[in-house]
């Protein structure tokens, strides 16, 4: 029961995200670039090669084995270079326009499994902070991003600021998972409205955003 509401919580949470098809699209013109050269170099292989007739004896060198190798670590070089080229995908700003909507909705999702009612389009009043865990400020790793809600209330202070901090572990892909302590968003489980023991939707927090 627990692992299907677990599952519940993450494609609700996946699902209510913009979809986007940039990766998907580079994905598959890397692959025709790789298809096309792997059948370039099938061809020019074959066409070297002696099918019928008398064999031609070629003198034995290194010539042709150093130039593979020259030409491999050539092509290997420049694609570790290309793979820094281009704007940086996980970043403070991108994380933060995804985790604070993904935490609005499934706060109502909560508060509506409470029993509570909530509005239809509601939205808290939320100031989200992220940073990442290490020397350079992007790239996948662990973040840590500080959610501050501020709470209505009667009184001289019109909001109580509740801070919720997750640490955030980020992929490549824009994919993260977000955990928070049971201090600040309860037990993994809770009851519902109706009594029910169900999984709390704010304890894990899984979401993706377009990292192009």
């Amino acid at each position: 029961m627990l692992l299907a509401g677990s599952a519940f919580q993450g494609w609700y949470a996946l699902f209510t995200a913009h979809p986007y098809y940039g990766p998907l699209a580079i994905a598959c013109v890397v692959s025709l670039i790789w298809i096309a050269a792997c059948l370039a170099g099938s061809w020019l292989i074959l066409r070297r090669r002696d099918f019928a007739g008398t064999p031609v004896a070629r003198p034995a060198g290194w010539v042709m084995p150093v130039r593979v190798a020259v030409g491999a670590a050539a092509v290997i070089a420049f694609l570790a270079i290309a793979g820094n080229w281009g704007p940086a995908g996980d970043t403070a700003a991108k994380l933060k326009a995804s985790i604070q909507p993904t935490f609005n909705n499934l706060t109502l999702l909560q508060q509506r499994e409470l029993g509570r009612t909530v509005a239809p389009g509601a939205k808290l009043n939320v100031l989200t902070t992220c940073s990442r865990r290490a020397s350079t400020p992007k790239g996948p790793g662990d973040w840590i991003c500080t959610l501050d809600v501020f709470i209505p209330q009667p009184g001289a202070v019109p909001f109580l600021q509740t801070p919720v901090t997750y640490d955030v572990s980020l992929q490549s892909n824009g994919c993260y998972k977000a955990e928070s302590p049971p201090s600040f968003v309860g037990q993994q489980t809770m009851k519902d409205a109706d009594g029910n023991q169900v999984v709390n939707p704010l304890f894990v927090i899984y979401g993706c955003f377009n990292p192009l």
